[in-house]
């Protein structure tokens, strides 16, 4: 207040009408935030009311509300039976892939089990013949060996 006062005690009047000025400028913002925000509230009550006008009349028609119920329930019952069945196929889905990998895992191990077979049935044959063909030389060689004897002992 002291620098506002000029030296014979009077208000500068260049001081005094900035703040009125001031005062001035803050109470038009307030005004606008006031009348925005009416216009806003307004807005909404009108918005509300159609809105509300529109739905009752729309439920006040015969049966209307008791036909909505209806679809829900329809809807509903229907959902649950999609997911039955949704649930129903991936567990069949589910069932047939264990199914067909224990299928494969058996037919993978048969046909491993049957190669081995094989293999050791052809071993034995290698060798059996192996022990044929040494024993069928060793025996060649004495009829041989016995027949050039007796060739030599009748020539004599």
């Amino acid at each position: 207040m002291l620098g506002c006062l000029a030296q014979g005690g009077e208000l500068d009047q260049g001081v005094f009408q900035s703040r009125v000025r001031k005062r001035e400028n803050d109470a038009a913002q307030e005004t606008e935030k006031q009348i925005d925000s009416v216009r806003n509230r307004i807005l909404l009550s009108q918005t509300l009311t159609k809105w509300h006008a529109l739905h009752e009349n729309v439920l006040d028609l015969p049966n209307t509300a008791e036909k909505h119920r209806d679809h829900h329930l329809q809807a509903q019952a229907l959902q649950v039976w999609l997911r039955q069945l949704k649930d129903k196929r991936l567990t069949d889905r589910l069932s047939g892939f264990t199914r067909s990998r224990e299928e494969s895992e058996v037919t993978r191990s048969w046909r491993k089990w049957r190669m081995e077979l094989i293999r050791r049935r052809m071993e034995r044959w290698q060798r059996d013949m192996r022990a044929g063909e040494k024993q069928f030389v060793k025996e060649k060689a004495q009829v041989l060996l016995r027949k050039a004897f007796q060739v030599s002992f009748s020539c004599s």
